[in-house]
This record gives C-alpha cells, structure tokens and sequence, in this order.
C-alpha cells in the first residue's frame, strides 16, 4: 500500500553543506560556488519515488555548466536566479529537460529554490564529461 509522506515542520530538516556530502571526486569537479551552497532532501527519492530538495546558494555564485540525466523542474523560493539573459524572481520556475547543458548564477541577494525530479537523480555531467559522453553515443557503430 502506498505511504502518505507529509513534511510539516521543514525547519526540522536542516541544510548541509554541499562540501560536507559530496565525495572527494565529486568536490574536484564543483566550482566554489557550487561548494558552498547548502542542501536540505525533504523527500529523497529513489527509482520509483519523486524527489525534492530545497537548495540556498550565496550571493552572485556561478553554478558551472553541467547535466543531469534526469529532467527538473526549479521554482525560485527567495533572490535570483540567472538564466543567461533572463532573470527569475520568486514564484517563477523553469523545467530543465534531462541530458541538457546549463548554468545559472544566484543574484546579488542570494538564492534558495526548490528542486524536483520524477525520481532520484543524483548525476552530475561537467561540460567536459557531458561532451565527451555525446561524442560517445554519436560515434557510429
């Protein structure tokens, strides 16, 4: 039977440091801005589950280029967040399909969003990683 997950006290779910979670791999591959942003799961996912976890990232930090596997849907929560030419205040969201390239830097106020995915994603592609694997699956056989 199905379980009914209520999250009704988020404060009880505190936000880690991303340094703090990552591998050291991973911490190679991150920018310092993507390091120092802080996560919190409030509901983790899995491969049949939904996933949604609430992301703060500090003032003007640029998050590098990089893909998911996964599409995502980001709702700006609090700041700004920097979409190329565009800029996304509170209450606006974008849908990020997965296997796309993109970057984004938080405004001068800072950002906190919310990140939702059909079911746990935790892939991360550096654009050189992300290239490499299209070139890859592009070779013909």
């Amino acid at each position: 039977m199905p379980i009914i997950r209520i999250i009704d006290r988020p404060d009880d779910t505190p936000f880690e440091q991303t340094r703090d979670l990552v591998d050291e791999e991973m911490r190679a591959k991150l920018s310092a801005g993507e390091l120092g942003t802080a996560v919190r799961f409030f509901h983790p996912g899995s491969p049949t589950e939904l996933q949604m976890f609430e992301m703060m990232v500090p003032p003007d930090a640029l998050i590098d280029q990089h893909a998911h596997d996964e599409d995502e849907i980001i709702y700006v929560v609090e700041g700004e967040l920097h979409l190329g030419r565009r800029v996304l205040a509170s209450g606006a969201s974008v849908h990020i399909p997965g296997n796309t390239l993109y970057s984004f830097r938080a405004g001068p106020a800072g950002l906190r969003f919310l990140n939702f995915r059909a079911h746990q994603d935790n892939t991360y592609l550096t654009r050189d990683e992300f290239v490499v694997r299209r070139s890859a699956s592009a070779a013909p056989r």
